[in-house]
Order: structure tokens, then sequence, then C-alpha cells
């Protein structure tokens, strides 16, 4: 019996090509198997890696922003904000469990529902941008003749930046948000405050997840962001957070 493989006109061994074929192929599909496995964790180190290279180049880069809004999702209930009686802590929220309701009790008066809170002695800074955004649920058929979301000195011009206007029927959590600047220093000696109110409204409304940043302060003078990009890029976070752009 002849043991020795047998060999085409070409000069090689056709069983040995069988065996290389077959090897490499058990070969890719063990790589396969380990791609899958791994797929999770590989992509996320390859982000990382990516996101390291351009912070390295200078490409991106990290900011850190401060929610300037204490308990902004009333997680500790009305800590740190003042309150009208009609207004009170629900068990649905956006970010967490909790929300501020704004429960309507005579929808046919000109009531005014008012939560306010004011930063620290905290002032604007003159010519600076601010973004300030939050999520706002009510029903299908609400409706008021005033609502906002503003930073506020007093409600004469220049001294108030208003972020949102909260005059619309949704029965999911929208994101309502702005970006705003005070260009006179008229109203600048003396602390400001968070203002967050419906006025004459027909049915229960909810808001949740306040932010208030300075983004001059955060991105620099000419490197503030747009608010779409804002809106697309910065989520909800308390106190602090880091943020790539």
């Amino acid at each position: 019996m002849n043991i020795f493989p047998k060999i085409n006109k070409d000069g090689f061994a056709i069983s040995t090509m069988l065996y290389g074929l077959i090897f490499v192929t058990i070969a890719i599909f063990y790589l396969i198997l380990a791609l899958v496995a791994n797929r999770q964790e590989t992509n996320s180190n390859f982000v990382e890696s990516v996101r390291e290279e351009l912070l390295d180049k200078s490409i991106v880069k990290k900011y850190e922003m401060t929610n300037m809004i204490k308990n902004s999702s009333f997680e500790s209930g009305l800590s740190e904000w003042t309150t009208s009686s009609d207004i009170e802590i629900a068990s649905i929220g956006y970010d967490g469990d909790k929300s501020l309701k704004f429960k309507v009790t005579n929808p046919d008066s000109d009531i005014v529902s008012m939560s306010q809170q004011v930063l620290d002695d905290t002032v604007p800074i003159l010519g600076h941008l601010y973004y300030g955004a939050l999520m706002f649920k009510s029903t299908s058929d609400f409706s008021t003749i005033d609502s906002r979301f503003e930073w506020i000195y007093n409600d004469n011009v220049g001294a108030k930046m208003v972020f949102a206007v909260k005059n619309v029927s949704t029965t999911d959590w929208i994101k309502l948000s702005n970006i705003q600047k005070i260009e006179v220093d008229t109203y600048l000696d003396k602390p400001w405050k968070i203002r967050n109110f419906q006025r004459k409204f027909n049915n229960d409304s909810y808001v949740d997840a306040l932010i208030l940043i300075d983004l001059t302060e955060t991105f620099g003078v000419g490197h503030e962001p747009t608010k779409d990009w804002c809106d697309a890029n910065i989520n909800y976070f308390s106190e602090k957070a880091e943020i790539y752009k």
C-alpha cells in the first residue's frame, strides 16, 4: 500500500492542501466565536481607546459641568424649594421616583401655582450663555395662560431668563429648554431665583430633572454649544458631570 499522498501535476500534495484548508476553517470558526463572546468588552475597550486617542490629540476635550439647581429631581421632596400650597411631590418621575406636581384645584380661577429656589447668592454673569432644561408631562387636554421655568430677579426686561414655556399637552415626558443670556447689569446686585410656575391651568402637570448650566464657564467664551447640541448631548445630572465635546 502506498502511504504517501498523491502528488498533482503542480507538485502539491492534495491531502496536505485539504488538511490545511480544514485547519484554517477551524481557526476562523474559533476566532468568530471569540469575537462574539467578547464583543461588548471589545467594543467598550475600542471606544475608550479611541476617546483617549482623540483626547491626546486635542480633537475632543473633556469638560466638567455643574448643575446650579439643588434637589433638581425632587428626590429629597421639597427640600431647597419654597412652594405654594397646591404643589406636591408625585410618586412618578422621569429621573428617579419623584417629580414636582402642579395640582389643579379650581380650573376656572386665575390661580398661580409656584415653586421657587434662590441659588445661594448666585447671580448671572453678564454676557454668559446659560442652558436651562426640564422634563415636562401633562395631559392630552392641558392648557394654561402662563407657565414658565425661568431664572429671574423681577419681570422687567433684562431681569429674567425664560428657559421653558410649559403650555404643552403631552402624556409623555418631553424636554423643554432654551439658551439665554443677560446683556445689561441693571439687576445684578441681588440674588436671582429659579421660578417654576403654572397660572390658571385646567389639569395637573409635572416637572422633573431641572438643569441650569453656565455654558460659557463650562466650555469657554466663543466655544459654547448650540441648543440642539445641548438637547442631544446633555442628559440630566445632579451636581456635577463630565462631558466630551
